[in-house]
């Protein structure tokens, strides 16, 4: 996880064009601390976490969104679909459609 969210970093760091010195001046940091952070060598504090979120306009969601979690539940429902019975399953993908629209409408 580590690596991700130091991936992340240097990813809105440079698109904000700023270089490690300045990220860590805005942050209260030392450049080798971000260094550290995008190697995923150090782990940031939910302080550090909050700053970083607000100077690089990151969405919080991006730093604790586990894709591979995601797969594992999306495989696993698959595979527990698979199993049931074509009418069953159609009832299924039709309350989901139907709890969709409704939370968009």
């Amino acid at each position: 996880m580590a690596m991700q969210i130091g991936d992340l970093i240097r990813m809105k760091r440079e698109e904000h064009g700023l270089t490690q010195e300045q990220l860590a001046e805005l942050i209260g940091k030392s450049a080798g601390y971000i260094g550290q952070l995008e190697r995923g060598l150090s782990m940031a504090s939910i302080p550090t976490l909050k700053r970083l979120v607000n100077v690089l306009s990151l969405d919080a969601n991006q730093i604790f969104y586990d894709e591979k979690q995601d797969q594992y539940q999306f495989s696993e429902l698959e595979n527990m679909l698979s199993e049931l019975d074509e009418p069953v399953q159609k009832f299924i993908q039709d309350s989901i459609r139907t709890a969709f629209h409704k939370k968009h409408s």
